[in-house]
């Protein structure tokens, strides 16, 4: 396991119109070790990500089904879903047991890492092939939306997200799938994303 927070610096980039209302940087949170999840440290996901997968032609869903058309996606992975937001992958995972496998497996140390914060969610990763220092803002507001949209917040106005690297995420023996151990991390604060709409939307633009 693995996750990145330190490395995690502002860096000036657009925001899109339709995503300004939706999120606003919080303050950093502490470095400090903290378990996620229940308890607001220890980040799980059990019975989260029930909402539809979008469709467009700016998204590749896993399922892949959209008008009887199958989209084409850049990779799969069972029990994950596969967005695309501006060349950005974006996996979700599905339940618990793929929540861990996402993390701790598929995600690679450099790949950046979303999870609602305080409640059960899906853990999402972006892939990072250039090893850059951050994502363009607006692909950290969609992941983080993803990120609410996919966990127990999905009916808040808005929610807390952290976000940090794979490489500072990591899991203690013996507890629950889908908990994990974050090292550093930082907060976002956004409203959940509905993929299905936001990416019809996108796709007409």
């Amino acid at each position: 396991g693995r996750l990145r927070g330190g490395l995690l610096q502002k860096v000036p980039t657009r925001v899109w119109r339709t995503l300004r209302a939706h999120s606003s940087i919080l303050q950093r949170a502490p470095t400090s070790n903290n378990i996620f999840g229940a308890s607001c440290s220890v980040h799980s996901l059990r019975g989260a990500g029930s909402g539809p997968v979008a469709t467009g032609t700016s998204l590749a869903a896993a399922s892949g089904d959209v008008g009887g058309q199958e989209l084409t996606v850049p990779e799969k992975h069972k029990g994950v879903r596969t967005f695309i937001e501006d060349g950005w992958t974006i996996l979700v995972g599905k339940n618990a047991v793929d929540n861990d496998n996402l993390s701790l497996n598929i995600g690679k140390a450099n790949d950046f890492w979303f999870h609602v914060a305080g409640c059960p969610g899906s853990h999402v990763v972006v892939r990072n092939p250039n090893q850059d220092s951050d994502l363009p803002q607006s692909v950290k507001v969609v992941a983080a939306g993803l990120a609410a949209w996919y966990s127990k917040a999905k009916t808040s106005s808005k929610a807390s997200v952290h976000y940090t690297t794979c490489k500072h995420v990591s899991k203690i023996r013996g507890s629950p799938a889908g908990q994990v151990l974050l090292g550093k991390y930082k907060a976002l604060s956004t409203g959940p994303l509905n993929p299905e709409a936001y990416f019809a939307a996108k796709s007409k633009k």
